[in-house]
C-alpha cells in the first residue's frame, strides 16, 4: 500500500486573550500564521519585561510578514524565515537600546520605544514596547515535516492517537528548574528572537504521513500537560473543538493562550 505524502494542512486555531481593557490588536501577545496550501504554519508568543507597565509587541506583525515572505519564497526555507524575522526584531531592539541611553530609567525606555515604532514601523504608540518573541514553526516539504523552535511555545505530533513533543521549549523552569525552585520566573524564556543578532534555532526533520496531526501550543496551554494529552489523541475528529479545548486549559490569570491544530493532508482543501 502506498502511503500518501502530505503537502497541505486543514487547520483550526483558537486564542484566549487575557481579560483587560486594551484593544486586542494593541496588547494580544500571540500571533498565528498558517499558509495551508504551502504547508507552512507558525505560532509566535511575544515576550518582554513587565516592569513599568505593559510592553506592547509592536514589531511582531512585521517580523512575521518577513518570516512568511522568506520561508514561502521559491527555494526559501524555515531557516531563511527565522533569519529574516530575527534580524528585523534585533535591529529594532538594538535601536531601542541605544536610544534609551539618552535618558536613563523608564522614561528613556518609553521615549525610545515611541521613536523606534515611529521610525521603523510607522506607528504611533503610547505604551511601552518590546521587540522579542518566541517562534515555533513547521513546514511540509518533500523530505518531511521541518520543525524550528525558539522560546516558550511547543509543537506536538499526534500519530495513532499518541502525542509526541517534537522539540523542547526554552523556558527557565524546563531547562534549569534548580535556578527557580519557587517558580517565580517560570515564564522567563532563556532564548528569544530579537535580544541578540544571532540566535540558535533548534531544528528537526520528522517523517509524516497524511492523517497525522500537529499541534502548536503557547506555554499557557502546554503547562496543563495531563489535560492536553487527553485532548490531542482525538484532535483529528474535530479540529475546531480540539483547538477550543486546548486554549481553555490555561488558568484565567495566566498569559494569553493559543492553540493551532493542523491535520496533514495529501490534497489541498476544496
Amino acid at each position: 500500500m502506498t502511503v500518501a505524502r502530505p503537502r497541505h494542512f486543514r487547520f483550526a486555531q483558537c486564542g484566549r486573550p487575557r481579560p483587560g481593557p486594551r484593544r486586542p490588536e494593541d496588547w494580544y501577545d500571540d500571533r498565528v500564521l498558517v499558509d495551508a496550501d504551502a504547508g507552512l504554519a507558525c505560532l509566535a508568543d511575544a515576550q518582554g519585561p513587565s516592569y513599568g507597565g505593559y510592553h506592547a509587541p509592536v514589531g511582531l506583525d512585521e517580523a512575521l510578514r518577513l518570516f512568511h515572505e522568506r520561508s514561502s519564497a521559491p527555494g526559501g526555507t524555515l531557516d531563511d524565515g527565522f533569519d529574516a524575522a530575527g534580524e528585523f526584531l534585533f535591529s529594532c531592539h538594538d535601536m531601542w537600546t541605544r536610544l534609551s541611553r539618552r535618558a536613563p530609567g523608564l522614561d528613556g525606555l518609553h521615549r525610545a520605544g515611541i521613536e523606534v515604532a515611529r521610525t521603523r514601523l510607522h506607528r504611533e504608540v503610547a505604551t511601552f514596547v518590546h521587540f522579542t518573541t518566541s517562534l515555533t514553526a513547521v513546514h511540509l516539504t518533500g523530505h518531511g515535516l521541518e520543525v524550528r523552535q525558539v522560546g516558550g511555545s511547543r509543537a506536538y505530533l499526534v500519530r495513532d492517537r499518541s502525542p509526541e513533543l517534537l522539540l523542547p521549549d526554552h523556558m527557565l523552569d524546563t531547562i534549569a528548574p534548580h535556578l527557580d525552585p519557587d517558580g517565580v520566573h517560570r515564564t522567563v524564556s532563556t532564548r528569544l528572537l530579537g535580544f541578540e543578532e544571532r540566535v540558535t534555532v533548534d531544528r528537526r526533520l520528522v517523517a509524516v504521513t497524511a492523517g497525522d496531526v500537529v499541534a502548536l501550543c503557547s506555554d499557557g496551554v502546554w503547562r496543563a500537560e495531563s489535560e492536553m494529552n487527553e485532548i490531542l489523541p482525538r484532535a483529528a475528529e474535530n479540529l475546531d473543538s480540539a483547538a477550543r479545548e486546548l486554549a481553555s486549559l490555561a488558568p484565567k490569570t495566566h498569559d494569553h493562550a493559543t492553540a493551532v491544530v493542523l491535520l496533514l493532508t495529501a490534497e489541498p482543501e476544496r
